[in-house]
């Protein structure tokens, strides 16, 4: 198993390969050939977390890795349909959630919580802490169009580890500085 540094800058690698594939197909389909859909890609799709609500559902449900990983992932187009082959079918938003590749994932058309690249965040750390989804998320369940509740910006992040007694220093969120 890699030790943290390495295993961070093999995270950043993928990240700026993310960052040029997000850059280079846009160009690509501009200049009018259009690049065959990757498997797992994102598809944008409106989603109200308001009108699930009744459903009661755990935020792991459609964010697998929430609590065991360092990234939440977004939910696959199958995920939504387990529900969705028998509630609303007939509905045109439910058709083309159906006509979306079933191993694509839904995703905002803005995501809102992006750190910078430098800045090291578990999901499976603050979940092993007790740190409930809404602390940083909100209560999105009252939101149809989920909205930052909490900003990305360090003065939250070290506030809330003040607050909660947890390790504020430098290299807690950030990797050492290589000498």
């Amino acid at each position: 198993m890699a030790c943290k540094p390495e295993l961070r800058r093999q995270m950043r690698i993928v990240r700026h390969i993310c960052a040029m594939l997000l850059f280079v197909v846009p160009i690509i389909a501009q200049a009018g050939q259009q690049p065959a859909a990757a498997p797992g890609a994102n598809a944008p799709f409106n989603f109200s977390h308001k009108r699930h609500a009744d459903t009661k559902l755990q935020c792991v449900f459609c964010h697998e890795t929430a609590l065991s990983a360092e990234k939440a992932t977004l939910p696959e187009e199958q995920r939504c349909m387990v529900c969705h082959t028998a509630v609303k079918a007939d509905s045109d938003l439910i058709r083309q959630l159906a006509e979306i590749p079933k191993d694509s994932r839904i995703a905002p058309e803005k995501p809102l919580y992006k750190l910078p690249e430098y800045v090291y965040f578990s999901h499976a750390r603050h979940a092993g802490a007790k740190i409930e989804c809404a602390r940083c998320h909100g209560d999105v369940y009252s939101m149809d169009v989920v909205e930052l509740h909490m900003p990305m910006r360090m003065k939250a992040c070290v506030d809330c580890h003040k607050a909660n007694g947890a390790e504020a220093k430098c290299t807690t969120c950030h990797e050492e500085i290589q000498q």
